[in-house]
């Protein structure tokens, strides 16, 4: 249960990440989530337009 707070927590603070960086832009926006097990979450906003 505790994962699953700490991984909400983790989105929501993105969604304002975005919405601070970008305001009016945030649409062109994503997230990109890392999860590895032996590492802590970790997120990144990347354009629409981001390849791996």
């Amino acid at each position: 249960m505790d994962e699953n707070l700490e991984f909400l927590l983790l989105l929501i603070a993105a969604k304002t990440d975005i919405e601070r960086a970008y305001a009016s832009q945030c649409n062109n926006y994503s997230v990109l989530v890392t999860c590895f097990e032996d590492e802590p979450d970790d997120y990144k906003i990347v354009p629409h337009d981001y390849q791996l």
